[in-house]
């Protein structure tokens, strides 16, 4: 594993792991790697790989193994529910593999999980870590670290041979398929769908008010209001899996891009599930690609990317 910014964003993993499922008796070895923003699992028993681009879903191939991704090692992120947390508590000490590690017992605000950490006397680092829910409690447990180590680009690569099947793991619908029609209540009165955007490259952008990371690609659309302002872009943020008022928080904000409420039957055409998310759909009604999370600026990229490949279509034609 290998940190590439203090952010802890942009990183890289290579992950050698023993996937035991329950019912079965054959275990899989399963490869996983993430460079930056590409992601592999390979299955070589099978002769199987997959790859997503991280932005468009390929986070998902690691969904299964992120209990061993120890992101307390590196990102800051990862404990940002503590920094947060109802009451942090010393613990007394305890032994780790033979580490001497402080105990810290957390109480998140949420009152809906706890959780433990041992961190080593020595040198801070988790040893050991668990999440206590009300029914289950998940446990990781950290040893024969090497701090500081040398690691080579060598070390993230990931070889497919020619006769495996590869995959392409992405969310959404499939890319050129034309879209459905929709039309939803507009922020600024009426109601807006497809068939008033034709001619147009449309960003749907799906938030909602208790979504932080949502709030933060709100802004990024705000931001490229003045980018696309010359050009047939239409930026539109499609509210969805709300609870609160969406109308009050958009004119609190004071954001100009265009806004429909309701979404939820066309988010989960987009990314059922997902939160933040978007799609761009070009000028012919097709959808061009969907992103999903936020992942700093390598997301922002992605929607632009897929914007300018949608828009070199039509102004092209």
């Amino acid at each position: 594993m290998e940190r590439l910014d203090l952010s802890g964003a942009n990183f890289r993993v290579r992950l050698e792991a023993t996937e035991t499922v329950e019912g079965s008796d054959s275990p899989r070895q399963l490869v996983a790697v993430r460079q930056v923003d590409d992601v592999y699992l390979v299955d070589a028993e099978h002769r199987v790989a997959e790859h997503g681009s991280l932005y468009a879903g390929g986070g998902s191939l690691l969904y299964r193994l992120d209990p061993a991704l120890m992101y307390g090692f590196f990102d800051p992120r990862s404990i940002a529910s503590e920094a947060e947390a109802t009451s942090v508590v010393a613990d007394g000490r305890d032994q780790v593999h033979g580490e001497p590690c402080d105990v810290l017992h957390v109480t998140y605000a949420d009152d809906e999980e706890d959780s433990r950490w041992c961190l080593g006397v020595d040198d801070g680092l988790p040893r050991l870590m668990e999440w206590i829910g009300p029914q289950t409690t998940t446990t990781l447990e950290i040893f024969d670290i090497e701090i500081l180590a040398t690691v080579a680009d060598a070390d993230f690569e990931v070889q497919i041979p020619a006769d495996w099947k590869l995959s392409e793991r992405s969310i959404g619908p499939s890319v050129g398929s034309a879209v459905e029609t929709w039309s939803l209540p507009a922020a600024a009165g009426g109601s807006l769908g497809l068939e008033d955007l034709r001619g147009q490259v449309v960003v749907l952008d799906f938030w909602s008010t208790w979504c932080p990371p949502c709030i933060t690609t709100l802004d990024n659309l705000e931001g490229l209001q003045e980018t696309y302002r010359d050009r047939p872009v239409r930026l539109i943020a499609v509210n969805t899996l709300e609870s609160g008022d969406p109308r009050a928080f958009l004119e609190q904000r004071g954001y100009t891009f265009d806004a429909v409420f309701e979404g939820d039957a066309l988010h989960n055409i987009v990314a059922p599930g997902s939160l933040p998310a978007f799609a761009v759909i070009d000028a012919e009604g097709n959808w061009v690609g969907t992103g999903v999370g936020y992942y700093g600026e390598g997301s922002k990229r992605f929607m632009i990317g897929l914007i300018d490949r949608a828009l070199g279509t039509a102004e092209s034609g």
